[in-house]
C-alpha cells in the first residue's frame, strides 16, 4: 500500500512540475516583447521527424526572420491579442501539424479577428489523435472548404497535380520568376516542363472570390481546386497552400516555400528582418561556362565587343585540361599553355575565375553520370581542375559547376568542402536563391552553398533556347531583363548561367541586354556580383545575430563578431518613425524603411524606432 502511495504521489508531482514549467513558459511567450514569426506543430511528430520542420528553420534563417518554435497543444491556452502583439503570423506547417486538437480552430479564429496572419499547408490539421484521416479538417469552417475527404472517396482524396496562376501579375505577387512558368502562369522546372505535385482533393463548401484565389491547383481530370487561396477573417487574412511545401523543399524544390513564405510575412504580415543581399539590394549573377578551346574564339571576342565589362563582374568557370571527350583530342581548354593561360589572364578584371569540374568536360561530366568515375575520381579531376586554373590566376578558387549539371549530392558538395570552394551552381532548387540546400531529407552543407540557376520553361543556357526552344531576340531579351528586374523588385539574387559560344546567335541581343544593367546598375537600383561575393553575404548575414523588441517603440538589436558592414534591415513603416544616423543608409517603400549599415567599425549596433 505505502508503495502505491509513494508512485502516486511521484505522478502527482511530475504532473503538477511540469504544468508549472508550462504554465510559465505560457506566461513568458505572451510577456516577451520580442516580434517571432510561429511555427506551431505537433511536438509528439517533430520528436519522430524533424526533417519537414528543419526545412522550414533553414528558410526563415536565410530570410532573416525571427521565429519560435511552439507546441500547438500550448499554443491553444495562450492569449491571442497577447501573441498578437508580438507575432504578426502563425505558420501551421506540412507533415508536423497534421495531429492538432479542434480547439486550436477557434483560437486561431480569434487570433485572425484582431489582425493576425495565419498560412495553413497542405496536411495541416487533417488527422485525429489516433493518426486516422478527419471527416472535415480542422481549419476547413475558417477556409470554407474541406481537404480531409479521404473518410468520403479514398480513391479521390489525393491528386498530382500541376500549380497554375490565375494571372501573371498574381505569379509576380507570389514571387515566382517569369522563368519558371512555361505559358507564364504555370510552375514548370528546367528540363521538365510542367511540374506534377502532390495535391489533396478539395470539398469547397463557401463559393470563392476570384480576388482570394491566388493559384489553382489542376489535377489530373483537369478538374482546378484551390491551390493558394487567401481568406480574410476580421482584421486578418489565413492563406492555405495545397502544396507539401516543407516536404518539397527538403528534396531540393526550394522555391515554392521560400516564396509563400515571403509573399505572406513580408507583404502581408509585414515582419521585420534583416535582407539576405549586400545593401539590401537585389539583382543578377551571371556565370559563364568555359567547356573547351572553342572559347578561345569566343572569349576574345567578348572582350572586343564589349559584351564584357568591369563594372559588371561576372563569374567564369573553366573546364582546364588539354581533352573533351577523349584522351587525346586536343579539344580542351588547356588553362595552363597558351592561348588558354593568356585568355584566362585577360577575365581576370570583368570578375571571378572558378572551377567547371573535372578537367575534360564531356568525358568526366558522362563519365559521372555513367558511373564509370567513381568518388576517388571526383576528387582527383576536381582537385586536378582546381589547381590548374590557381596555378595561373594565383588566386583560391571558391566557386565550382559541373559538367553537364551531373552532380551527385551529398558527395559533390562534401568534395568541394574539403577543397575550400564556398559556393556552386546547382540545377536543383531551379528559379530560387542561393541556399543551404537539403537532399534526401538533410542539409547537405552549412559552408558550401548552392546557387540555383534561373531558368526559361524548359531551357536554361541561350544555347538550349536557340537550338531546342527556337526563342527569337525578342523572347530572350525579355527574360533576360525579368531576372535582374525580379531581383531589383523582391530584394534579391537570381543566377544566370550559359557559354560564351551562345551568343553567337544572340550577339546583339545580350549587348542591349548589358546596356539595361548598366545603366540600372548606375541608378542603383539593381546589383551585378559574382557567386562568391553573393555566397560570402549570405555566410556573413547568417553569422549576424538580430533581434526585433516592442517596448515604447521597436528597438532592432545586431551584432556579428566580423562586422556589420552593408547589412540591411526591413522594418515596417506603419506607426513608426526613424531617426537619421551617419552610420546608416535609410531607403523606403511603401511598406518598409530598409536602413544599411555603413561606415560603422563596432561589432554590435541597437537602432530605436519611435512611435507615432
Amino acid at each position: 500500500m505505502k508503495k502505491i502511495y509513494v508512485f502516486v504521489l511521484i505522478i502527482f508531482l511530475a504532473i503538477s512540475l511540469y504544468s508549472f514549467y508550462a504554465y510559465n513558459n505560457e506566461k513568458d511567450i505572451e510577456q516577451d516583447k520580442e516580434i517571432t514569426v510561429i511555427l506551431a506543430v505537433n511536438s509528439n511528430i517533430v520528436k519522430t521527424d524533424s526533417k519537414v520542420l528543419k526545412g522550414y528553420e533553414s528558410v526563415l534563417q536565410e530570410e532573416g526572420v525571427a521565429y519560435r518554435i511552439i507546441d500547438v497543444y500550448n499554443l491553444q491556452h495562450l492569449q491571442p491579442a497577447e501573441i498578437l502583439k508580438n507575432s504578426p503570423a502563425v505558420i501551421f506547417p506540412d507533415r508536423v501539424a497534421e495531429n492538432l486538437p479542434q480547439e486550436i480552430a477557434m483560437w486561431l479564429h480569434d487570433y485572425l479577428e484582431q489582425g493576425g496572419y495565419s498560412l495553413i499547408v497542405y496536411d495541416a490539421g487533417s488527422l485525429n489523435k489516433r493518426e486516422k484521416h478527419l471527416g472535415n479538417a480542422v481549419f476547413s469552417s475558417l477556409l470554407g472548404f474541406n481537404y480531409s475527404t479521404f473518410k468520403e472517396d479514398r480513391r479521390q482524396a489525393f491528386h498530382h497535380g500541376y500549380l497554375e496562376f490565375l494571372t501573371e501579375e498574381k505569379r509576380d505577387f507570389f514571387q515566382i520568376p517569369l522563368g519558371k512558368t512555361v505559358d507564364g502562369v504555370t510552375l514548370s522546372g528546367y528540363h521538365y516542363g510542367k511540374l506534377s505535385y502532390s495535391m489533396r482533393n478539395i470539398e469547397v463548401q463557401h463559393a470563392l472570390r476570384d480576388e482570394d484565389i491566388y493559384a489553382w491547383a489542376v489535377v489530373e481530370d483537369g478538374r482546378k481546386i484551390p491551390g493558394i487561396v487567401k481568406r480574410n477573417i476580421g482584421k486578418g487574412s489565413l492563406f492555405y497552400v495545397n502544396l507539401p511545401l516543407g516536404a518539397m523543399k527538403i528534396d531540393a524544390d526550394d522555391l515554392p516555400l521560400r516564396a509563400v513564405l515571403r509573399t505572406v510575412l513580408f507583404n502581408f504580415a509585414k515582419v521585420p528582418h534583416v535582407l539576405n543581399v549586400p545593401d539590401g539590394k537585389g539583382g543578377i549573377v551571371i556565370n559563364w561556362h568555359i567547356d573547351s578551346n572553342v572559347e578561345w574564339f569566343f572569349l576574345p571576342r567578348m572582350i572586343r565587343e564589349g559584351l564584357l565589362r568591369k563594372n559588371i563582374p561576372m563569374s567564369f568557370h573553366i573546364t582546364a585540361g588539354d581533352f573533351r571527350d577523349n584522351p587525346g583530342d586536343e579539344m580542351g581548354f588547356m588553362v595552363t599553355e597558351y592561348p588558354g593561360r593568356d585568355i584566362a589572364l585577360q577575365l581576370i578584371p570583368y570578375g571571378r575565375i572558378g572551377s567547371h569540374g573535372g578537367w575534360a568536360h564531356n568525358w568526366y561530366g558522362y563519365g559521372v553520370e555513367a558511373g564509370r568515375l567513381h568518388d576517388a575520381d571526383i576528387d582527383k579531376y576536381i582537385s586536378m581542375n582546381n589547381e590548374a586554373i590557381e596555378s595561373v590566376t594565383k588566386k583560391k578558387v571558391t566557386e565550382y559547376s559541373a559538367p553537364i549539371g551531373v552532380f551527385p549530392q551529398p558527395y559533390n558538395t562534401k568534395a568541394l568542402d574539403s577543397m575550400g570552394v564556398e559556393v556552386y551552381y546547382y540545377t536543383g532548387d531551379s528559379g530560387s536563391s542561393i541556399n543551404r540546400t537539403f537532399y534526401n531529407g538533410e542539409m547537405v552543407s552549412e559552408k558550401v552553398l548552392a546557387f540555383p540557376i534561373v531558368p526559361s520553361g524548359l531551357y536554361a543556357s541561350l544555347g538550349e533556347m536557340h537550338e531546342l526552344g527556337h526563342y527569337d531576340n525578342e523572347k530572350v531579351l525579355t527574360w533576360l531583363k525579368s531576372i535582374p528586374d525580379y531581383g531589383r523588385n523582391n530584394r534579391t539574387l537570381r543566377l544566370f548561367y550559359s557559354h560564351p559560344y551562345d551568343l553567337d546567335v544572340y550577339e546583339e541581343t545580350f549587348f542591349e541586354f548589358l546596356d539595361y544593367l548598366d545603366e540600372e546598375e548606375q541608378k542603383g537600383s539593381v546589383a551585378v556580383m559574382t557567386m562568391t561575393d553573393a555566397a560570402r553575404f549570405l555566410q556573413k548575414m547568417l553569422k549576424t545575430k538580430y533581434s526585433f523588441k516592442n517596448d515604447t517603440g521597436l528597438t532592432v538589436a545586431l551584432s556579428n563578431p566580423d562586422g556589420l558592414e552593408d547589412i540591411t534591415i526591413a522594418v515596417p513603416k506603419k506607426g513608426l518613425s526613424v531617426e537619421k544616423s551617419p552610420y546608416l543608409k535609410l531607403e523606403e517603400d511603401n511598406n518598409y524603411y530598409y536602413l544599411t549599415v555603413k561606415n560603422y567599425d563596432k561589432k554590435e549596433l541597437e537602432i530605436h524606432f519611435a512611435r507615432m
